[in-house]
């Protein structure tokens, strides 16, 4: 798994505390934080994703759903707020368990 995004200094700890956290459980080989990608590298780890997880709730409209769903990635989004109007019903969570349901069956 790969959680990619950009890093805003209000998020720094939150950063440190996941990476840490990876490491605590012995997951480092399974999961991967990339910060401030370039836009070369982030169409190529969409060109060999297959599922775009955004847990993020109360997404207004949720552009990057929607470049993800573009790419032919599958998106696993919470049931609530702008992305309930355009991404299939058999893709939207109400908790993380409904979700991690949802990435075994895809």
């Amino acid at each position: 798994m790969r959680i990619v995004g950009s890093l805003e200094p209000y998020y720094y700890d939150y950063y440190l505390h996941l990476k840490k956290m990876a490491e605590d459980l012995n997951l480092t080989d399974y999961i991967t934080l990339e910060v401030t990608v370039s836009l070369d590298k982030l169409l190529s780890l969409m060109r060999k994703s297959s599922i775009h997880f955004h847990p993020k709730p109360a997404e207004h409209f949720g552009m990057s759903i929607v470049e993800a769903m573009s790419a032919g990635l599958v998106p696993i989004v919470p049931d609530v707020v702008g992305q309930t109007e355009f991404v299939p019903l058999q893709y939207l969570f109400h908790t993380l368990e409904e979700a991690a349901r949802i990435i075994i069956r895809v």
